[in-house]
């Protein structure tokens, strides 16, 4: 996925990547106990214009949270 925020493929995608599509990527990546992908999912989202506020970042904590990953979701809020 992260291959299309790079070049010309970019420009071409525009809008479509938004925080919903974003969240379900991370949703199911904690799902299949990813937890480093998902939080790299979590800071490659500006490239797609996405900003991290406070409502990312509760998707991100909730899905680590959820998936018996609270110390990931710990040390991920203190970076």
């Amino acid at each position: 996925m992260w291959c299309l925020g790079e070049g010309e493929e970019m420009s071409r995608i525009g809008g479509l990547i938004s925080l919903s599509t974003i969240s379900k990527v991370i949703r199911r990546l904690a799902g299949a106990a990813r937890w480093k992908d998902a939080i790299r999912a979590f800071h490659g989202m500006v490239k797609f214009g996405i900003s991290k506020d406070t409502v990312a970042i509760n998707i991100l904590l909730g899905s680590l949270c959820k998936e018996r990953s609270v110390m990931r979701a710990r040390y991920t809020f203190w970076i």
